[in-house]
């Protein structure tokens, strides 16, 4: 609304020009009249000999009396024509006249106008309307009893607001904007929806950053899902309105209770212990939420290593159900195992809230894997062994095993036991022998001593060989005066790591001599047990040292992947060992060890040494590793602008301590493996296969902490993905040996003695998938506690169906601000030019008519 107002200022003219002034109106006025005196005209003089003694209103007063005046007395002042002259061309020389002097005093008073206006300012508010695809979920149950979509919903309360939404905007300026990843301002009020993600927090700090003007009011309307920051950022971003006084008004838009295409089952929470002991008991806990499964039954499964050990049920009794589930298990063998809970419903019945109809041409496929399932992001657990079994079988007692026997049990990480060979399956025995390869696998060393083929059955054999080569169970084989019998004979010869001459070896007397290769095995190094240390030469002199054996059996020559680890003076072998599958195998062709002990001065720390340490490694407890990222799958519209936004973590482990090995060094690569087909695009458009280049590894930065390493790795685009890590030991171990994230240790060429590398792999998944679709359920809660956090400033929750008493709230919220303006304009100084010029032309054409008459 605006008011006008006219108010003259007149020229602060000093008194000479006053005087001239008056002067000149003096002049003019007697001019004119003949000397004849006139009342208006001694009035206009008396006022313009007052007016520089007048200030203020008085001074306006006075001039308008004056010009008032003078305009009175120009036609009577003005002279008469002669009598032939018309009464009209005297009257337009007196208002020529008069027009003239008009416009005289225009420029003399400099009158000013002055308009003055009211103007009302309103507030701004800032209405948030949530585009993203998560708004076509059909969960708003409609008065016929069908599902509506929450945009379909949105779109039909808006149409019956009409009304007061244009009363709204008399009271507001009311600024509209869409979001889904991005922020865009809308023209008019047009729900949309299609949007590939929810970016709530964004939007509300992008309407307090654009231009100058904060709004003072957010009205969202949203259904809370909030998927390209966490919910803790939205939090914040309310906040960040409070503290600027903003009031946010959050519109909940979607079902409070999961119905429809919000039913799931989500496993989170997943606790248990991260270092057990083989054999020990594992408590595995975990939250189970159950949504929209009401009157269901809902199996829950513990997985370990992708296999069920454990299982239990529950039923649901409610739409919103969460449950608190522990699941046990046995931590069966050495190394990292993967764990994880697995939840699925077990009858399909439909619920009441799954009874709700759906118009059928918009019907959609609604029971998906993901309303009936739901599983843990997986966790590694890594079991270490307490001891070593070690198994030892003869045929008969003798010298060399029961010193044998002595020596390995010194050692707190062995645990050994001593079976005496049965000829037979049905021989009946308090110690019996295990007879298939599981129970060949609880033990994870087993020597065999002076046997021969007959001691043992082949049944037992075979699993003896299933054990080494598929399980990974060491094996040494020693000699004695049945010269090996056992390990030349089927089904053992195959693991055998040297050829023998012939069925009968002939047994000698023959002094041990180490190899290179045995030097730097870890068998081979005896220094240690001598006084002066443990040097490269103290090994070589310990070797020295032993006696002569007494008996010794020909191996014959070595396999292509065979360790030879001491020869005789001749070359011969006497100790080797090699790789066979998952397992290791060692031949000992000398006999009478037992002897160190009693003919050399540290001959028993010598002989404890070597058959603990040569046990040790057959036994093949290598260090175990693994490599993971903090999810097994990810979402490609989550991770794509990131700097890095996946994290490894990789850790190995000693089996018996659970800590790195020393000196340990740790690298790993990424690389896409398979490319995966986006889960929105069309059916004519294929997934594209990976390039040479894009299947090419590239390095991730590790960092130690602690006890394992970190980095971060980036994707290029979805698609399968790969993991490797590679520890490398500082020192040498006699071979290579690779373990698989998911198979365990196999070792390779153990004539690789300068490094031991142990490598791990994972993969992962990075999916093209709907983002908005993972997680549909509207959050409702954290729109009310956004809108909580700015209660300070007004700002409430409301859901859909209140949005009219919104409305009227906000309408009756009259908080424009009334705004005084005032506009001055100087008539003379903005047509000064235009008023002089029209001067000039009225008075010669005053002139002009004067001499037309004759009047000069």
């Amino acid at each position: 609304m605006t008011e006008w107002r006219i108010s003259l200022e007149p020229p602060d003219f000093s008194p000479i020009a006053w005087a001239m002034a008056t002067a000149a109106i003096l002049g003019w006025a007697w001019l004119g009249a003949r000397k004849r005196f006139d009342l208006p005209i001694a009035a206009a003089t008396i006022l313009a000999i007052l007016v520089p003694f007048l200030s203020g209103a008085a001074r306006t007063v006075a001039l308008v009396l004056m010009a008032a005046c003078l305009l009175v007395a120009a036609p009577r002042a003005y002279p008469r024509l002669p009598g032939d002259t018309s009464s009209s061309v005297q009257r337009l020389l007196a208002a020529l006249r008069a027009a003239a002097l008009l416009t005289l005093l225009l420029l003399l008073l400099r009158p000013v106008l002055t308009l003055h206006g009211v103007r009302y300012d309103k507030p701004i508010m800032a209405v948030l309307v949530d585009q993203s695809r998560s708004m076509l979920v059909r969960d708003i149950a409609a008065g016929d009893g069908t599902l509506l979509r929450r945009v379909d919903a949105l779109a039909e309360t808006w149409r019956a607001t009409i009304d007061p939404r244009a009363r709204l905007a008399e009271r507001w300026d009311v600024q509209t904007w869409g979001f889904d990843a991005s922020v865009r301002r809308l023209s008019r009020w047009a729900p949309d929806a299609g949007g590939d993600a929810s970016a709530i927090s964004d939007a509300l700090r992008h309407v307090c950053s654009v231009g100058f003007d904060v709004p003072a009011a957010v009205v969202l309307f949203s259904d809370g899902a909030e998927n390209v920051a966490r919910s803790a950022d939205v939090l914040a971003a309310a906040e960040a309105l409070r503290n600027q006084d903003v009031a946010l008004y959050a519109v909940g838009v979607g079902s409070a209770d999961p119905i429809g295409e919000t039913r799931r089952i989500d496993v989170t929470n997943l606790t248990t212990a991260t270092d057990v002991a083989a054999g020990a008991r594992l408590d595995v806990a975990a939250d189970v939420r159950l949504l929209g499964q009401q009157d269901r039954t809902v199996r829950i499964e513990l997985l370990w290593d992708g296999r069920p050990v454990d299982a239990r049920e529950i039923r649901a009794a409610g739409p919103r159900e969460a449950q608190h589930v522990v699941l046990t298990c046995v931590a069966e063998s050495a190394g990292f195992h993967r764990v994880e809970v697995r939840a699925t419903a077990v009858n399909d019945a439909p619920s009441p809230a799954e009874r709700v109809e759906t118009p059928p041409s918009e019907a959609d496929e609604t029971d998906t894997a993901a309303h009936r399932s739901g599983a843990s992001p997986p966790q590694f657990i890594h079991v270490r062994d307490e001891g070593l079994n070690v198994l030892i079988i003869e045929a008969h007692p003798r010298h060399e095993s029961a010193f044998l026997t002595r020596a390995l049990a010194a050692d707190e990480r062995l645990r050994v036991q001593t079976r005496w060979a049965e000829a037979t399956d049905d021989r009946p025995s308090a110690n019996p022998l295990p007879r298939d390869a599981d129970e060949w696998s609880r033990v994870h060393l087993v020597i065999l001593g002076d046997l021969v083929r007959r001691d043992l059955t082949r049944g037992r054999l075979e699993a003896l060989v299933e054990a080494v080569t598929q399980r990974g169970v060491g094996l040494i084989v020693l000699s004695g005066p049945r010269e090996m019998e056992v390990l030349r004979s089927a089904p053992l010869s195959d693991l055998s790591p040297t050829r023998f001459h012939s069925k009968t070896p002939t047994l000698r007397e023959a002094r041990v001599i180490p190899t290179e290769s045995g030097l730097r095995h870890p068998a081979g190094r005896l220094g240690a047990a001598l006084s002066t240390g443990a040097a490269a030469a103290d090994d070589r002199r310990a070797w020295s040292l032993l006696p002569t054996s007494p008996t010794a059996t020909a191996l014959g020559p070595a396999k292509p992947t065979t360790d030879v680890l001491a020869t005789d003076a001749g070359g011969e072998p006497l100790l080797a060992t090699m790789a066979v599958g998952k397992g290791r195998v060692t031949s000992v062709g000398f006999d009478g060890t037992w002897m160190w002990c009693m003919k050399l001065e540290e001959g028993r720390a010598l002989h404890g040494l070597f058959w603990r340490q040569l046990a040790l490694w057959t036994a093949g407890r290598m260090p175990s590793a693994f490599i993971r990222s903090e999810q097994p799958q990810y979402e490609w519209a989550a991770l794509r602008g990131k700097e890095a936004p996946i994290r490894v973590e990789a850790r190995a482990a000693d089996p018996f301590t659970g800590r790195p090995p020393e000196n340990a060094r740790a690298s790993a690569t990424i690389r896409l493996v398979g490319a995966a087909a986006p889960a929105t695009a069309p059916a004519e458009a294929p997934a594209s296969a990976p390039t040479a280049e894009s299947k090419a590894p590239t390095a991730i930065v590790l960092t130690r902490e602690g006890d394992h390493w970190t980095g971060d790795c980036r994707v290029n685009g979805p698609g399968e993905y790969e993991l490797e890590l590679t520890i490398e030991l500082a020192e040498s171990t006699g071979g290579e040996a690779h373990v698989a994230a998911t198979r365990g240790a196999t070792p390779g060429d153990a004539s690789a003695m300068s490094t031991r590398r142990i490598r791990a792999t994972q993969r992962f998944l990075v999916r093209d998938s709907d983002l908005e679709m993972l997680s549909p359920e509207a959050d409702l809660e954290l729109l009310r506690r956004a809108a909580e956090a700015t209660r300070g400033a007004g700002g409430a929750y409301f859901p859909l169906q209140s949005w009219p008493q919104l409305l009227k709230h906000l309408i009756e919220q009259d908080r424009r601000q009334a705004i005084q303006t005032a506009r001055r304009i100087d008539l003379a100084a903005e047509g000064r030019a235009a008023l002089w010029f029209v001067l000039l032309m009225l008075l010669c054409l005053e002139w002009s008519i004067r001499k037309r008459w004759g009047y000069v």
